[in-house]
């Protein structure tokens, strides 16, 4: 797999799909250390470029997809603010 990320021993997926708040490995390796969330990436692509934004998120959080991160005070509270809802289910 070197195009992409490794996963299931087998399976080869998109390396935009890790950490992305969506399991899509079967043995959920690409949401797996998915490192720090003291900052977010924000890519904005313009014309043959590319810049990166950083967004200070307060300690702990976690990850909810779209490479977003949440404070842990904002999971369970009635209001879905990771892109899947993630922070809302099994509460």
């Amino acid at each position: 797999c070197t195009s992409g990320f490794q996963c299931d021993s087998t399976r080869c997926i998109p390396v935009d799909w890790r950490c992305d708040g969506h399991v899509d490995c079967a043995d959920e390796t690409d949401e797996m250390d998915c490192g720090d969330c003291t900052s977010t990436p924000v890519h904005n692509s313009g014309k043959n470029k590319s810049l990166i934004f950083r967004e200070v998120v307060p300690r702990p959080a976690i990850h909810c997809g779209m490479r977003k991160c949440i404070s842990p005070i904002h999971v369970c509270d009635g209001v879905v603010d990771c892109p899947w809802g993630q922070d809302e289910r099994n509460c």
